[in-house]
């Protein structure tokens, strides 16, 4: 029996189901919690590299962004005092005083400007853009995601290179 299995050569099939893919592909996920603004896209749609492909919203980030603006500012006009009031011939020894607020305003501000530049780039990263040029790869994407909630990591589109060598999965 050994020897016939050897000897005889038979066809061996194997079935298995799969799709083929790009090999050259990008994933774009929601990099904040939100609401889909805008959709630029639609299913199969070609994109260049840094095209704007779809805008969230996130209230809450702009909230603390202009939370953080107000104390800047508010921070900014106490500087402005303390300067005007140290800088009068009879301030004897307050002057001490207004030197010590001065340097906690200063470290202060300097510690806003840096929150608000965060939250600059925050808000910034919510107009999601291609990565690369190629195809978008989603179903029926304007209908289902305008004004839709998002959650931070959420799977939103695939941006692919049609014209690259294919995969099978």
């Amino acid at each position: 029996v050994i020897a016939c299995l050897c000897i005889l050569k038979t066809e061996l099939r194997i079935e298995a189901y799969g799709e083929l893919v790009p090999v050259d592909r990008v994933f774009i996920f929601a990099p904040e919690d939100g609401t889909i603004e805008q959709v630029n896209v639609s299913d199969g749609s070609n994109v260049a590299a840094d095209e704007a492909i779809c805008v969230l919203s996130n209230e809450d980030l702009e909230v603390q962004l202009e939370r953080l603006e107000g104390e800047l500012s508010e921070t900014t006009a106490r500087l402005a005092a303390i300067a005007a009031l140290k800088g009068q011939p009879n301030a004897g020894p307050q002057a001490m005083l207004f030197s010590a607020e001065q340097l906690e305003l200063e470290e202060r501000s300097k510690s806003l400007t840096q929150q608000i530049l965060i939250m600059e780039r925050r808000t910034a990263a919510l107009t999601l853009t291609a990565k690369m040029n190629g195809r978008v790869y989603g179903d029926r994407l304007p209908e289902l995601f305008t004004n839709r909630p998002v959650l931070r990591g959420q799977f939103l589109f695939e941006v692919a290179n049609p014209n690259l060598s294919l995969i099978h999965i």
